[in-house]
């Protein structure tokens, strides 16, 4: 429809795509509203599929979190449809990296901007898709590490449930 949509696939060893998975071809196109983009997957304890990007409107972006099960299908006991968007009060975020805890709770690593400059955004969401305010008093946490452009592009979970995350800050 001309619309940019998350996408997934999923593979056999032998690199065909796997018919159980899906409308029956291997894939998944997910629809979320705008123009969409899927930057990265990781899979819960519990084989849930985590997918995390953005979501891109003329007001503005989100950062966007799709959850699947484990046939590809979206996961209706994740914010109620499967899909969440979660902002910084800013115009522009998205998430480039995304990691699921232990315990199934989502970690979102991306950027927050004011279309000037950007700032590391992480956000950790439960289970059930909500924002955890146990992390950060909101679910959201932001960092400056310079005057200008920032952003996270990988991050992982480590004992303890302490987050490592990986990115960029440019200087000058």
């Amino acid at each position: 429809d001309g619309d940019t949509h998350f996408a997934l696939a999923r593979f056999r060893p032998n690199g065909s795509l796997d018919p159980d998975f899906g409308g029956g071809d291997g894939r998944v196109t997910t629809d979320l509203g705008g123009t969409d983009y899927a930057f990265d997957v990781a899979i819960g304890s519990n084989g849930r599929i985590v997918v995390a990007g953005e979501r891109d409107r003329p007001s503005g972006t989100l950062m966007a979190v799709a959850a699947y099960g484990p046939r590809g299908v979206l996961d209706r006991d994740f914010s109620k449809d499967g899909i969440a968007f979660v902002g910084f009060d800013k115009e522009f975020q998205g998430a480039n990296a995304v990691a699921v805890g232990a315990n199934d709770k989502i970690v979102l690593g991306g950027s927050t901007s004011n279309g000037e400059t950007s700032r590391w955004a992480l956000a950790r969401l439960r289970p059930n898709g909500s924002r955890d305010r146990d992390f950060g008093g909101d679910g959201r946490v932001t960092v400056d590490l310079t005057e200008s452009d920032e952003q996270i592009n990988d991050l992982a979970i480590v004992a303890g449930g302490k987050v490592v995350a990986v990115g960029s800050a440019e200087s000058g």
